[in-house]
């Protein structure tokens, strides 16, 4: 019976902690690195501890 009781709480906990969507943070302040070198180009990143990308030029994030 404890061993269900505990199956219980940890699916609940579980499936809790993954339902959060990311959340999307625009940064266009790196976009001066990809201009420095006459670049076109994206960047993304997730940061898994703040559950959140990072992103750098969405546009071209879309088209691809």
């Amino acid at each position: 019976m404890k061993n269900q009781f505990l199956f219980v709480i940890i699916s609940v906990m579980s499936i809790a902690a993954f339902s959060q969507n990311p959340i999307k943070e625009i940064n266009p302040d790196l976009k001066k690195y990809y201009d420095q070198y006459l670049v076109k180009g994206s960047f993304i990143l997730f940061d898994q501890n703040k559950n959140k990308y990072i992103i750098c030029n969405q546009q071209q994030v879309k088209e691809k």
